[in-house]
């Protein structure tokens, strides 16, 4: 049976990522840092040229255009436009939508 580091925690971060992959496929946890790292660097390079994102079984990673917009400042009382901009936005996947149900 695999050890759960995460077990019992609230989050889950980088190096305990790479130990439960290196545990699940018998890689070290080394050449596992450097495929997630190489991950991370193409997903990124893929959204910033506008392209998606997609994992099967995970989700979607997407670039999406925000218009400009007005909001308003309760403590200063006043308003505030932020300009147009482009944010990353991510969409479950159907298993992770089925197990947000779940939770």
């Amino acid at each position: 049976m695999l050890t759960r580091p995460w077990k019992g925690k609230t989050e889950m971060n980088k190096s305990e990522l790479c130990v439960s992959i290196a545990n699940r496929v018998g890689m070290s946890q080394a050449s596992v840092e450097e495929v997630l790292d190489a991950f991370v660097e193409i997903a990124l390079d893929r959204l910033a040229d506008g392209e998606k994102v997609q994992l099967y079984r995970f989700g979607t990673f997407d670039i999406r255009e925000r218009e400009e917009r007005q909001v308003y400042n309760p403590k200063t009382e006043t308003y505030t436009r932020i300009a147009q901009r482009r944010s990353v936005v991510f969409k479950p996947g159907k298993e992770l939508k089925d197990l947000r149900k779940e939770l």
